[in-house]
């Protein structure tokens, strides 16, 4: 059995998945191409859920996977698995509309950012708990992570 989706070294376009489910296949996806690949919400269980062949960066927001049968092939590939965090601003019972939100990891980098909506929600900020390329996983340290807030209150 070969990959459920194979792109090959002509493949110049970036991909999106969404909402699907790639399962039981020996590899999910593999890519030998040059478009990046964004996978959101995306159900993995294959042999190998992801090979990446070339300098492509693959991103895999929410959904399931095991970041274990990810393989990087080459130098320049990345798969990046990320989390999404909605951060509430509220002051008096009420939501704080417009504040720029940043969501700052251990060394005070900035993961994800936003800006705050009507009801003083800022959604979906993106934060990094895994990373694999040619030299392996990496699993980052979760501790630490804290939010900056710039509002007019």
């Amino acid at each position: 059995l070969g990959a459920a989706y194979k792109y090959g070294p002509n493949t110049n376009n970036d991909v999106s998945f969404n909402s699907v489910s790639i399962l039981n296949n020996a590899i999910g996806v593999e890519t030998s191409g040059k478009g990046d690949i964004s996978m959101t919400d995306v159900t993995m269980a294959n042999t190998k859920d992801i090979v990446i062949n070339s300098a492509t960066s693959v991103e895999f927001i929410e959904g399931t996977i095991d970041s274990t049968t990810v393989d990087v092939t080459t130098s320049g590939g990345k798969y990046t698995r990320m989390r999404q965090l909605d951060v509430t601003l509220t002051a008096d019972a009420a939501g704080i509309p417009g504040a720029s939100v940043t969501l700052l990891d251990a060394s005070g980098a900035s993961s994800g950012n936003g800006v705050t909506d009507s009801s003083g929600v800022a959604q979906d900020l993106k934060y990094v708990t895994a990373t694999v390329d040619s030299s392996g996983l990496t699993t980052p340290s979760l501790a630490g992570y804290a939010v900056m807030i710039v509002a007019k209150v």
